[in-house]
């Protein structure tokens, strides 16, 4: 994904990779469970690779786009790593709230939100989805 050439990403298959991951690992060692150790270099391993693509694709993006700023937002603006490396590796401006801020949430939180209100004040056990809503 990180040399793919477009803007693209998805970490859907991360998960069942992962599984795979630790299922080789395990049969190595003859045991089905992970070590704590095991597990930090896994979990280390993984966001350095996400962190990989998004650097990457975000640079390639200001690059073609000829953009000065930079905006992460939503619940991966909770990353600092995320936040530091796009600074360390990047020449424009890089915005972040802080990690503590109480709106580095999940956009499907904001997403249910827009689609609650969209509806009108209806009881929220009777809402039921509508892809093609228009926001």
């Amino acid at each position: 994904m990180i040399d793919s050439g477009d803007f693209d990403f998805s970490f859907s298959g991360l998960k069942t990779s992962v599984s795979n991951i630790a299922d080789r690992i395990s049969q190595k060692a003859n045991d089905k469970r992970l070590t704590i150790n095991d597990k930090q270099n896994l979990a280390a391993s993984i966001e350095q690779t996400i962190i990989d693509v998004l650097v990457k694709k975000t640079m390639a993006a200001v690059k073609q786009y000829s953009v000065d700023q930079v905006m992460i937002a939503g619940g991966v603006a909770a990353n600092s790593y995320l936040s530091a490396e796009l600074r360390r590796t990047s020449h424009v401006n890089v915005f972040s709230p802080s990690s503590h801020n109480i709106f580095c949430t999940d956009n499907a939180a904001m997403i249910a939100a827009a689609g609650f209100f969209a509806k009108g004040p209806i009881n929220p056990l009777e809402l039921q989805a509508d892809p093609n809503l228009s926001l």
